[in-house]
């Protein structure tokens, strides 16, 4: 009667411990990427802008389609990054324009390049230049009128969306 009764603590103590495990396990949980699990579809943006539907069978061409970001777990995510897609080519075309054809992307560290960027805290477009720093996918301009010429061109909604995407 005593070994149960030990035994029957045991269990319980056994128990308590499985389940802080696995509490403690859900903390340590890393946050990927959406994946859709083998057999599983996803979204992604075709060579003709369409969003298709797509069976993850774990082939070289899912595993580029995610390495690449062209992967997606809904349509509304494909439809956006679409739109972004857009938005970002029609600012750099703005630049170039703006720049006389100079790509200035491509050089020049020691000229003065505006920039856009959103300000969050003040919920405004702001302007700002830097001669020395570049970083990947800003979109720079050597005239001080790339943010009135952006705000006309493409519009407040779509600007904000690109920049809160990430560049």
């Amino acid at each position: 009667m005593i070994i149960d009764e030990k035994i029957k603590e045991l269990e319980e103590k056994q128990a308590e411990i499985l389940k802080e495990i696995e509490e403690l396990k859900k903390g340590q949980e890393t946050f990927k990427r959406y994946r859709a699990e083998k057999d599983k579809y996803y979204r992604s943006i075709n060579f003709d802008g369409n969003i298709i539907y797509i069976k993850e069978i774990n082939a070289a061409s899912d595993n580029y389609r995610y390495i690449t970001g062209n992967y997606f777990e809904t349509t509304e995510e494909a439809e956006i990054h679409i739109q972004n897609l857009i938005t970002y080519q029609q600012l750099k075309d703005i630049a170039l324009r703006l720049n006389n054809g100079q790509d200035i992307n491509q050089g020049d560290y020691y000229k003065d390049k505006y920039y856009i960027y959103y300000d969050k805290e003040k919920e405004e477009f702001l302007l700002d230049f830097d001669c020395t720093a570049q970083s990947l996918n800003v979109v720079y301009c050597l005239d001080e009128n790339f943010l009135n010429v952006a705000l006309s061109e493409i519009g407040e909604e779509k600007l904000k969306q690109l920049l809160k995407w990430g560049i």
